[in-house]
C-alpha cells in the first residue's frame, strides 16, 4: 500500500519504498546514492499525472476537512499533507497513510487475530489508532533542525485542474446543462469568479423548457414526474376534514317540545 501511495505522490511514476538514501565511507566517498541512481534510470509512469494530482487534491481535503484533520491541528500546523485513514470491519485494523511532496509515511495498527480489537470507532478507527503515530513522527521532524525543512514542502498547485474541480455542491438541474454552460469560456470564467452565483437563473434563461419524465407505475401505484434534480415530488396528501362547529350542530338539532308538568296526585 505504501508503494501505491508513493506512486500517487510522485505524479504517477512508479517508485520503490526505500530506507537508505545515501551511503558514504569514512573518507566521505559516496558508495550509494539513490537519488542520483534514479536520475540515471528511466522512470515508468503508471498513472496519468492529472489523475494522480486529482487524487492528491482529494486526499488533501481529507486532512483539512475530513477524518484526518487532527494531523495538522494537533501535530504539524504548517505542514502541507495529503492522506487517508482506514478502518476494517469491527475495528480490527486501523490505517493511516499520509504524505507531502517529499515523503510518504504509513502506519498499520492491529492484532494477529481480528478478535483483538476495540469495541467502538472512538478508539478503533484509523484516525484514533494509526494517525497519532504518524503525527508524532512528523512533529519530531518539525522540531529537529536537521529535518525541519522536510516538513515545509508544499504541493504545487495546478490552477487549471482546480478550476475544473471547483463545481457547485448541488446543481438542481441536469449535468448536461451545466456542462453546456461550462463549455463557454466566457460564462465559465464568470461563474468561477462569482462563485457560481446566478447559475440557476442562467440555466433557466438558456433552457426555458422544463424537461420532465414520466415514471412507470410500480406495485399498483400511480406514476409521478421526476424533477430536474432527480427527485420524485411527494404526492399531495388529502386535506384533513374541517372541524365541526358544535354551535352549528346545536342549531341543526330539532327543537324539543317542553314536556307537560306532572299532574298532581290526590293526597
Amino acid at each position: 500500500m505504501m508503494k501505491v501511495y508513493s506512486t500517487i505522490a510522485n505524479n504517477g511514476y512508479k517508485t520503490e519504498p526505500i530506507a537508505v538514501v545515501k551511503i558514504e565511507d569514512r573518507y566521505g566517498n559516496v558508495i550509494y546514492d539513490y537519488e542520483k541512481m534514479m536520475e540515471e534510470e528511466q522512470r515508468i509512469q503508471v498513472i496519468d499525472s492529472t489523475t494522480s494530482y486529482i487524487m492528491t487534491r482529494m486526499m488533501q481535503h481529507v486532512v483539512i476537512y475530513g477524518t484526518a484533520n487532527t494531523l495538522r491541528s494537533q501535530f504539524c500546523r504548517h505542514c502541507d499533507f495529503a492522506g487517508k485513514t482506514g478502518t476494517t470491519q469491527n475495528h480490527s485494523d486501523g490505517w493511516f497513510i499520509g504524505y507531502n511532496p517529499k515523503l510518504v509515511t504509513g502506519v498499520w495498527v492491529g492484532g494477529p487475530s481480528p478478535a483483538v480489537r476495540f469495541r467502538s470507532m472512538n478508539y478503533g478507527s484509523g484516525a484514533a489508532l494509526a494517525l497519532p503515530i504518524v503525527g508524532n513522527f512528523w512533529y519530531k521532524l518539525s522540531i529537529d533542525p536537521k529535518f525541519a525543512k522536510l516538513t515545509q514542502e508544499l504541493f504545487v498547485k495546478n490552477e487549471k485542474i482546480i478550476a475544473e474541480m471547483n463545481c457547485p455542491m448541488q446543481l438542481g438541474f441536469s449535468p448536461e446543462k451545466y456542462y453546456a454552460i461550462m463549455r463557454d469560456t466566457v460564462l465559465k470564467d464568470s461563474m468561477l469568479r462569482t462563485g457560481f452565483r446566478g447559475l440557476r437563473g442562467l440555466v433557466e434563461e438558456m433552457f426555458p423548457e422544463e424537461a420532465t419524465e414520466d415514471v412507470a407505475p410500480s406495485d399498483g401505484e400511480a406514476g409521478g414526474v421526476i424533477e430536474e434534480n432527480g427527485t420524485v415530488p411527494e404526492e399531495k396528501k388529502p386535506e384533513p376534514p374541517k372541524p365541526i362547529d358544535p354551535k352549528a350542530q346545536e342549531k341543526k338539532k330539532p327543537e324539543e317540545k317542553p314536556k307537560d308538568p306532572p299532574k298532581k296526585g290526590n293526597r
